[in-house]
């Protein structure tokens, strides 16, 4: 069985990133190399090199839109990998295993303020994911 994981990037970052992170070594330390699906990939870290990279570039893209097409790119790019299991450690609407750090419609609740429309897509995608 092939595994993949989705993150923004892998790199020293965010909650999710190092959780992706500790998915590569606890992989690793059992013979498995995942095949990790990105926007960025810090070569400099010893888990880059414990997996098969896979960059998607969304810098062309507006900031708003970069979720929806990273997702989309997703689909076909672990199609085209032999990705058996993907585990999303960001916002895809293909991974068999979602894994969340929170969500976007609690965040705006938390702070009180209404979907805009690109809110609205943020939250659409996300429900797609779970």
């Amino acid at each position: 069985m092939k595994i993949g994981i989705s993150a923004n990037v892998l790199s020293q970052s965010g909650g999710l990133e190092r959780y992706a992170m500790d998915l590569v070594r606890a992989m690793a330390e059992q013979g498995v190399k995942p095949t990790f699906f990105a926007r960025a990939f810090d070569s400099t870290l010893p888990e880059s090199r414990l997996v098969e990279a896979r960059p998607i570039c969304v810098s062309f893209l507006p900031g708003k839109l970069r979720d929806h097409w990273f997702s989309w790119r997703v689909r076909s790019a672990r199609r085209a990998a032999g990705v058996d299991v993907l585990i999303g450690c960001n916002r895809v609407d293909s991974s068999e295993i979602a894994i969340c750090g929170g969500t976007h419609l609690g965040f705006l609740r938390a702070i009180g303020r209404e979907p805009k429309r690109s809110d609205r897509w943020q939250i659409e995608l996300e429900a797609r994911q779970y």
